[in-house]
């Protein structure tokens, strides 16, 4: 039986990179499914010429990868297919930003981007995780353990977004007429790039949802559909009575990680610790209001600057 490739291309300099991955599937083994935010014939040649038998959809530009998922989902019959793969082209971090993961990896620049495509990244990692889920019936996503991300309920009321997510996504589990496990928390790769079985994502062709139910892309919204529904994706494993598994990362993958962590628990200690943050914002704050700076002092506004 084939995998199900599903790949979004919005970054179209990246095709190469992804291209040299899907690679280390063999020929013939897979289908594949792309899709565009906008047309570019160089681009499609390029892929017909690596999968002559692939589909491109061109797609809206909303929902992230997470849209143009539910729609390439729509446009297979995925009982064909025992494996999905799921990738898409993101971006380096910006300079200035760390992503935490599971409360207890910190990445920037490319790192988290490598790290998801981990699985696939090498041929040797891929043959692992094919031949874990082929000899462990239990197991029913792989990715990168240092991706695995988890909100528990408790913490939703200490984060408006958190509560936002968990809540939404708890609605969608119910609309597809399956009661999320466990009841107290989700695990989910932060990221949305894994290989799963197939069988796990066809709940969400139950869902009633389209395109005008999404935002435009804003990197500075994150109350938004394609959010709730990458913790849908890691609730599904689990209700299904399946569980996560990393066959490739190594004791030293991770322990060549501790430097990374421990600049961005310095660097983002202020945010992490929020009674501290709010005592340095009563002490000082600089403010954008309506094209100004204000300046504040124990929230006594002394001046403010126009910004260029």
């Amino acid at each position: 039986m084939k995998f199900l490739v599903i790949l979004h291309i919005y970054y179209e300099y990246m095709w190469p990179e992804l291209k040299s991955y899907i690679l280390n599937l063999e020929e013939n083994s897979y289908d594949i499914v792309v899709t565009l935010s906008k047309d570019n014939e160089d681009l499609r040649k390029d892929i017909l010429a690596l999968n002559p038998q692939a589909k491109i959809l061109l797609v809206e530009n909303k929902g992230y990868d997470v849209w143009p998922f539910i729609k390439a989902l729509r446009n297979v019959n995925l009982d064909n297919y025992k494996y999905l793969i799921k990738l898409h082209t993101k971006r380096d971090m910006p300079r200035d930003r760390i992503i935490l993961i599971g409360t207890k990896y910190f990445f920037r620049g490319s790192r988290w981007r490598s790290l998801l495509l981990s699985f696939i990244r090498l041929k040797d990692n891929f043959n692992k995780c094919v031949e874990c889920m082929d000899k462990d019936e239990s197991i029913g996503m792989v990715g990168n353990k240092m991706l695995l991300d988890t909100i528990k309920f408790k913490q939703r009321f200490r984060d408006p977004h958190l509560k936002y997510c968990i809540e939404e996504a708890k609605k969608m589990m119910l609309k597809m007429g399956i009661e999320p496990i466990p009841s107290d928390r989700v695990y989910y790769i932060g990221g949305t790039m894994f290989m799963c079985r197939t069988s796990i994502m066809k709940p969400l062709l139950k869902l009633d949802i389209s395109a005008e139910d999404f935002k435009i892309v804003e990197r500075d919204n994150e109350n938004e559909p394609a959010h709730v529904l990458e913790r849908v994706f890691g609730w599904l494993v689990t209700s299904a009575g399946f569980s996560f598994a990393d066959p490739f990362t190594t004791r030293n993958d991770i322990i060549n990680e501790i430097p990374e962590n421990i600049h961005g628990r310095i660097f983002t200690f202020l945010v992490r610790h929020r009674y501290i943050s709010k005592c340095v914002r009563f002490l000082f704050r600089c403010d954008k209001i309506d094209g100004y700076r204000e300046i504040k002092v124990f929230k006594i506004k002394l001046f403010k600057i126009k910004c260029k």
